[in-house]
């Protein structure tokens, strides 16, 4: 029988009983069909020295006394020789069909023949790539100048060697007859270029080169990732390669080595996406950190665990701050929610025990803790309209300042309260008349082009500053800005800001908001026979809930009688002499309090 016959008898054996699945991707499953493979009968002929005990596996457990947590090297790795019971004996001269001949037959007759476990033969000894090989009943018998003559039988191995494509597979020559793993019913070949390992549950199953030196190292089928499930596979980036097992994984690359994933830290990383996730590669193996932490090292990022947190990612530039701050053990705690798309555009927030990360290309990776995180989030954080983060936190006379896009918060250790800062500015703008859909029509005494809108700064009743707006007569812009920045200097506050039109016109529900305006084109609310002075631009209601106006037959708004008593002073109360009061007077704007029925909360340039 020439050697395409014999290889052709191999394949065909091989295809009809191999069974399992291959990997494919960085890190999909994608099962193969075939038939249930079935545990060869004849034992073993050679025990060689089992697998060496594995390392045990990382466990999060409490540490007694806490250490910097380590950072291993990361893009250059340790080489991973070849295991010392796999190193091939030194070459011999290129051997002949007779050496073949000969070693073939000395092996066959130590396993005892044609009676022996092999039965007879059913081929000559023929030339292959490599060396020489002679089929039995049983299994066949391979050669090579480099190896001697060993044999692999029928079933499982002899399946799967043949499948990958015996000698010439990355397998290459067996160099050792099978035999018992360290666990039970587990055989074991070894080639120039790997091992195979076979179970029931798992089928027969190839590691090789530097993905079985890692295996090797952690225990082999003995150790804690257990037997292999699914041949090596690729991985990305291109190049890489994976090899799955019983309870965890090995990746490898030129750059990286061979690193192992077990437990919830495979699970987690299979999850995101494996080595084609923001994570990349592992770049070590999982390492303890101080309070019962297990950390792993990856290309691009480091995956945190512990009983009450999970496996969490951390990534990037969120990361290099993270390990700035001291990591784990630092002032931010263990990662609890792992990186995702912030809220507004291009921006990404990681969220930690004690903090959080917002990261943007333009603002960079800054963290915002304590009280000012919880008033940031308050707002609206990264939505808000203070923007993100630009700034780290700076240590003040007062406590704590951070720098914000288009503000900044300062936090008061004395009160232990956190308050948003702005600047103070105005902008100027002439509304349409879709701008002030309600307050604004047809006959009204001043049209929008004698209007102007104002957007100004203030600070609110939580002691923030924030923006509002206000629709006025533009003769008297350089009023109403001198009253906010008086107000603005002095921290005297305002409740809202609003155009009347966000109240759809209407002066009733304006006041019960207890929100301060100018233009509004109506009647004097309680005198549907007069034009108000709003209907001119040129007369402001302020906090009008705790600047009460009075008629004779109503106190506006509904609720606020309690402030008619003046001498009790409160926020936002008008009195004479504050920063309003004193400014608009000074300007010729006089006070409604004046009045029979006095109207606490407004002013006008003409005094009506």
């Amino acid at each position: 029988m020439n050697a395409v016959r014999v290889r052709a008898r191999l394949h065909a054996k091989a295809v009809a009983a191999l069974t399992g699945a291959v990997l494919v991707g960085a890190g999909a499953l994608a099962p193969s069909a075939g038939a249930t493979p079935v545990v060869p009968t004849p034992k073993p002929t050679a025990t060689p020295t089992a697998s060496p005990t594995p390392t045990a596996r990382p466990t999060p457990t409490g540490t007694a006394t806490p250490t910097p947590e380590p950072t291993p090297t990361v893009g250059t790795p340790t080489p991973t020789p070849i295991p010392t019971a796999d190193k091939l004996p030194a070459p011999k001269d290129p051997a002949t069909a007779a050496d073949a001949a000969a070693a073939i037959e000395a092996r066959y007759q130590t396993l005892g023949g044609s009676t022996g476990v092999l039965g007879a033969a059913t081929s000559e000894v023929t030339a292959i790539t490599g060396g020489y090989v002679r089929g039995f009943e049983h299994g066949s018998i391979y050669y090579s100048a480099s190896t001697g003559a060993w044999d692999v039988r029928t079933g499982p191995m002899q399946n799967y060697y043949d499948f990958l494509g015996a000698q010439e597979s990355k397998l290459g020559f067996p160099t050792g007859a099978e035999y018992a793993g360290a666990r039970a019913g587990v055989l074991i070949q070894r080639f120039t270029g790997g091992r195979i390992y076979y179970s029931a549950a798992t089928g027969a199953r190839g590691v090789y080169g530097p993905l079985l030196a890692r295996y090797l190292a952690l225990g082999g089928e003995a150790g804690k990732l257990g037997l292999p499930t699914h041949g090596e596979g690729s991985s990305q980036p291109a190049g890489a390669r994976l090899s799955a097992f019983e309870h965890g994984r090995i990746y490898w690359s030129s750059s990286t080595g061979a690193w192992d994933l077990t437990g919830v830290m495979v699970d987690y990383y299979v999850k995101l996406g494996g080595s084609a996730s923001p994570l990349g590669l592992p770049t070590s193996a999982a390492y303890s950190a101080p309070g019962g932490v297990t950390v792993q090292n990856f290309v691009k990022g480091r995956v945190y665990y512990s009983s009450t947190t999970g496996a969490q990612g951390v990534y990037g530039a969120t990361l290099a701050r993270y390990l700035q701050l001291g990591g784990s053990s630092g002032v931010l705690g263990l990662p609890t929610v792992a990186e995702k798309a912030g809220k507004k555009a291009g921006s990404r927030v990681t969220v930690f025990k004690n903090g959080r990360i917002w990261y943007s290309s333009n603002t960079g990776a800054r963290e915002v803790r304590g009280v000012t995180l919880a008033r940031y989030l308050s707002i609206g954080a990264e939505t808000s309209r203070i923007g993100l983060p630009n700034t780290y936190h700076k240590q003040t006379s007062y406590g704590d300042w951070q720098g914000f896009e288009y503000a900044a918060m300062e936090y008061y250790s004395s009160t232990k309260k956190a308050y948003v800062r702005m600047p103070f500015t105005v902008t100027s703008k002439t509304p349409t008349a879709s701008d002030i859909p309600y307050t604004y029509r047809s006959g009204c005494p001043v049209g929008p082009s004698s209007l102007r809108m104002l957007r100004v700064t203030f600070r609110n009743f939580s002691n923030d500053d924030q923006y509002g707006t206000i629709v006025v007569r533009s003769t008297v812009v350089g009023d109403i800005t001198a009253v906010y920045r008086a107000a603005y200097d002095h921290g005297w506050p305002f409740r809202r800001v609003n155009p009347v039109d966000v109240y759809q016109g209407d002066d009733i529900k304006a006041m019960a908001a207890d929100n301060t305006s100018a233009f509004n084109c109506r009647k004097v609310t309680g005198n549907p026979y007069k034009l108000s002075q709003h209907s001119y631009g040129n007369a402001i209601d302020i906090n009008t809930y705790e600047n009460p106006y009075v008629t004779s037959a109503n106190v506006y708004p509904e609720g606020s009688d309690t402030y008619l008593n003046r001498g009790n002073k409160r926020k936002g109360m008008i009195l004479r002499g504050d920063p309003v009061e004193s400014t608009l007077r000074s300007r010729g704007w006089p006070w409604g309090a004046r009045w029979n029925y006095p109207d606490y909360q407004h002013f006008s340039e003409n005094g009506g």
